[in-house]
């Protein structure tokens, strides 16, 4: 089964969501406090942030730039005021709380847009409809997509880029909803302060290359370690990147390296 979160208005307490067995929990700007978030971090949850403005009657995303440009400007003081840590890949969730037709599509867009202006330094999510979380992200809109429940919003299509789906059913503490994680980033702040973040092979020779040769000499001291017993890896290093890293260290380290690394490793932010 997938990894799951939990969102809504309800707001169980932390021990009840880590007992569950949830990853963590989708929380409401306007109504999450310092104090829950530090209560999830304490418990192993990872933290979502919903930059909600939705109403019964009214939809921001449908009023496009001059509605995004306010609500931007309002999620950053809240998201300032709980700590969440800058370009550290946390996203705001926008939400589209409604079917939106593909004509009104460009008007989110321009929303999406006008929000990402006011909020430097964080992400900017979608939550709507499969179609429209596809066509936000593919347009560079958004980055982070997740599905809403309600069937009639997607028309019977699934999203090929969303990193969370809502589902229908399946709760296992009252008041909330249930999400199936679909992608490793999906914009979370975690105990840590964000998101895993994956190093591309050239990030991590450049990291090589700046390295004195007593960092080297130690990390290839660990790789042993690091292939023998992969869960007590701090690094994420898989067998094909410690393998190069023990190669490189033969060939005499910081500046010197023969070769580029191929593998991928993965660093947590701190």
């Amino acid at each position: 089964m997938a990894a799951q979160v939990v969102d809504g208005y309800n707001r169980p307490p932390s021990a009840a969501i880590a007992k569950a067995g949830y990853a963590g929990a989708l929380c409401y700007l306007y109504n999450v406090t310092p104090a829950e978030i530090a209560a999830h971090h304490a418990a192993g949850l990872c933290v979502g942030l919903i930059a909600e403005y939705d109403t019964s009657t009214y939809h921001p995303v449908l009023a496009g730039a001059p509605a995004g440009k306010v609500n931007g400007a309002d999620a950053l003081g809240k998201t300032r005021a709980l700590g969440a840590p800058a370009k550290s890949g946390i996203a705001l969730w926008c939400t589209a709380d409604t079917d939106v037709a593909p004509s009104q599509f460009s008007t989110v867009g321009a929303y999406l847009d006008a929000f990402s202006g006011q909020t430097p330094g964080y992400a900017t999510g979608i939550y709507g409809g499969a179609d429209l979380v596809d066509w936000c992200i593919v347009n560079g809109h958004a980055s982070h997509g997740w599905v809403a429940a309600a069937a009639s919003w997607s028309h019977g299509h699934v999203s090929a880029h969303a990193c969370l789906e809502q589902l229908v059913g399946g709760q296992k503490l009252p008041g909330t909803d249930v999400d199936n994680i679909l992608q490793d980033d999906w914009g979370q702040w975690t105990p840590q302060g964000g998101p895993d973040m994956p190093l591309t092979p050239a990030d991590i020779q450049a990291i090589w290359d700046g390295m004195p040769q007593s960092a080297i000499d130690k990390i290839a001291g660990r790789v042993p370690a690091f292939m023998a017993n992969p869960s007590e890896n701090p690094a994420g290093c898989n067998s094909n990147t410690a393998a190069q890293v023990a190669s490189l260290a033969k060939a005499g380290g910081s500046g010197s390296a023969p070769t580029k690394f191929t593998g991928t490793v993965e660093i947590e932010a701190s």
